[in-house]
């Protein structure tokens, strides 16, 4: 089999037991390709012939010849760094810990997954290497098409090179066997425009003029003839004494040759070869100079841009790491900010009535796991693994909703100033995640003002191919605060980095809206001047003409009015043992008779037992997801409804897009809300509703 350039398979290296075949299977059923590899020298054989990412347990390497490997890995060229993600277990047996360290630094791009790992955790990962990997070959199609373009540039350069060389060569023979044949000289060189050519005598001055140099420098022969040569340099240049030390040199050694700056007429600078070659009489006597400048800018502008393009791979690389952590921990996180919100507020309901010592300590334990929610939405909003109910906003309409909102979190320091034109039409968003975003910037934006300023927020629409060609509304916040420096506005957008002190920001605010803006097909363009202001915008799609404008409801705040449930049967599911023990404690202290279940399996063999009237289900489980049971218990119980109770939007495009869902932290007030909205939904399509 021939290697396949941009083949995007895993291949899997775990030889122990089924581990291996188990891991393929996973990645299949997810929809990825997938190779099984027995051992190493299988795995680089398969490299060889081209894959996406490799999936390998540790066991595979330690104790191994990993040779050929970081061979391979080492033999890649400048545009690849395949990810790599290494099966790690617990055991620290003397000398593993370095050798992980070890082999992490040798492997270059390696992402770590701990055992047990679960299917989603697998694939999620798998899936972002892949995302790099293409992005890998999408820069390598770009870096060959820069080198392509500057090897048919130092082609014509070589091309163009030998005819000067044949030319200077025919010169000095000319020169030669015709010392006193100045006019054949100058008739020679005359049609040359693509070099400056041209005499200069002993000390340096001009002697000859020739087309091309006229055409580089901007002078005409009865300007510059009888100057220096010196004014084409720069003035530290000058200053260095490099003119001199050319001509030194050249009468030396006979010829010099070196790259750099020079000026034309008009004061512009372009990048410069310049050879000088020693001219001298039959007696050895130095009779001048033949001087000549070529303009290889367009060379030096296409390897600077060679450089971007490389550096713009590794930023998008490490970008892509970040990402990836960042969506695993605030997944993690979710749930225990489950148990720590709903445990708090049981027990705050659970105290006597006149708990003075104790109330203040759960409120400060309470706002606390709030802000840790806030968190984790805010970098999940990074990882661009948040729901987000994308629908036309008039963005008008939002921003003049919420202008006492931000007058009151902005104080009467900060003036607020708004621009729209009459005729903008909606964009493609999420309503409520843009209005936490606009609420970030202006906020940001009072903190530069500490003495107090303005804060213009204005919209337009615009043509642009980035990120794909099409109308983007711009819309967009401005401040007269203190700006920021060049290395600052760099790096404005990374995850927890700040420039607040300690405890007055996550780093997370820009990070966010970032993120929004890559979820919502859009973009978001930071400008800033230190002293000056900054400019944040925020490039949203066009919705179609006529789209029409949903209200943005969800299952915790469509509440069934005027409806108290009965006591309900209801069945929570959930793999982890603490969130599945809180969610009962919540539903009991609703007034309903829970029974649990830590797999969809357990769930439906219960169901099957006694009915329930309700159903609620993680989505992330192992072996059979929240979204499948929710299809199991459709089938055999077409009357149950079913809410999913998910952190973020890890759901497949489509995958249960009918169901009701509960996002992770919820409290008593949202479970309840969720479960009236759920039982009147139930009861409407039945016909026994209102």
């Amino acid at each position: 089999m021939g290697p396949d350039p941009s083949s995007l398979r895993v291949l899997v290296c775990a030889p122990i037991g089924r581990d291996g075949a188990a891991s393929a299977e996973i990645l299949v059923r997810a929809g990825l390709a997938a190779t099984v590899c027995p051992g190493l020298d299988r795995l680089v054989e398969e490299l060889e012939a081209g894959a996406g990412a490799a999936f390998v347990a540790e066991e595979a390497l330690l104790g191994h010849d990993i040779t050929g490997l970081l061979a391979w890995v080492d033999a890649q060229p400048p545009w690849s760094d395949l990810p790599f993600v290494l099966l790690t277990s617990h055991r620290e047996q003397t000398g593993v810990a370095a050798w992980r360290v070890d082999i992490i630094q040798r492997l270059r791009n390696v992402t770590l997954v701990e055992r047990p790992v679960q299917p989603i955790s697998l694939t999620s990962t798998l899936r972002a290497a892949l995302r790099s990997r293409s992005r890998q070959y999408d820069v390598r199609g770009f870096i060959a098409a820069q080198e392509q373009a500057a090897q048919r540039l130092e082609a014509l350069v070589a091309a163009r090179t030998a005819e000067l060389n044949a030319s200077n060569a025919q010169l000095r023979e000319e020169m030669a066997e015709r010392a006193r044949s100045e006019e054949q000289f100058r008739l020679l060189i005359q049609g040359v425009t693509d070099y400056a050519i041209y005499m200069l005598d002993p000390e340096g001055r001009i002697s000859s003029w020739n087309a091309g140099a006229e055409r580089i420098k901007g002078y005409s022969p009865a300007e510059i003839i009888g100057e220096h040569f010196s004014r084409f340099y720069t003035d530290e240049d000058r200053a260095a004494g490099l003119p001199a030390i050319g001509l030194a040199a050249a009468a030396r050694d006979g010829r010099f040759e070196r790259e750099g700056w020079r000026v034309r007429k008009d004061g512009t600078r372009f990048w410069a070869n310049v050879v000088i070659d020693a001219i001298r009489d039959p007696a050895g006597n130095l009779t001048g100079f033949a001087k000549v400048t070529r303009d290889i800018t367009e060379r030096l502008e296409s390897q600077r841009q060679l450089e971007q393009a490389r550096e713009a791979l590794f930023q998008s690389q490490k970008l892509e790491a970040i990402g990836q952590l960042t969506g695993g921990v605030a997944h993690d996180f979710n749930n225990l900010l489950m148990i720590i919100l709903s445990s708090l507020e049981l027990v705050r309901k659970r105290l006597p009535p006149d708990p003075a010592a104790a109330l203040p300590l759960l409120d400060n334990a309470v706002q606390a796991a709030q802000r840790g929610a806030t968190l984790t939405k805010r970098m999940l909003a990074f990882a661009r693994r948040q729901e987000l109910t994308i629908e036309a906003v008039d963005i008008a309409e939002l921003v003049r909703g919420m202008t006492d909102l931000l007058r009151r979190s902005l104080g009467p320091s900060i003036a607020i100033e708004t621009r729209f034109p009459a005729d903008l039409p909606k964009t493609l968003t999420d309503a409520n995640q843009l209005e936490t975003a606009l609420l970030n910037i202006a906020v940001n934006a009072r903190d530069a003002m500490p003495g107090g300023g303005s804060i213009t927020i204005a919209a337009h629409v615009v043509s642009a191919n980035e990120p794909s060609p099409g109308r983007y509304v711009c819309l967009s916040v401005t401040d007269t605060g203190d700006g920021m420096d060049p290395e600052t506005l760099a790096r404005a957008t990374e995850p927890f980095f700040t420039t607040k002190g300690v405890g007055k920001g996550t780093g997370l605010g820009l990070s966010m809206v970032h993120g929004l803006m890559e979820q919502s097909h859009g973009r978001m363009v930071l400008a800033s001047r230190k002293g000056i202001g900054t400019t944040i915008e925020l490039w949203m799609p066009v919705a179609a003409p006529g789209a029409a404008s949903s209200p943005v409801t969800d299952a915790v705040t469509a509440t069934a009015a005027d409806t108290s449930p009965k006591r309900l049967r209801i069945m929570a599911v959930d793999d982890d043992g603490l969130v599945l023990l809180n969610t009962i404690t919540m539903l009991e202290e609703l007034g309903h008779a829970a029974v649990g279940a830590t797999t969809a399996e357990q769930a439906l063999d219960a169901l099957r037992r006694e009915a329930a009237d309700l159903v609620i289900t993680d989505h992330a489980m192992p072996r059979t997801t929240g979204a499948e049971l929710a299809g199991h218990i459709a089938r055999e119980w077409p009357g149950i409804p079913v809410i999913l109770a998910t952190g973020y939007a890890e759901l497949p495009a489509g995958v249960g897009a009918d169901l009701p869902r509960l996002g992770k932290p919820f409290s008593l007030e949202e479970l309840d809300a969720a479960i009236r909205s759920a039982m009147s939904n139930a009861a409407e399509a039945d016909g026994t509703g209102p």
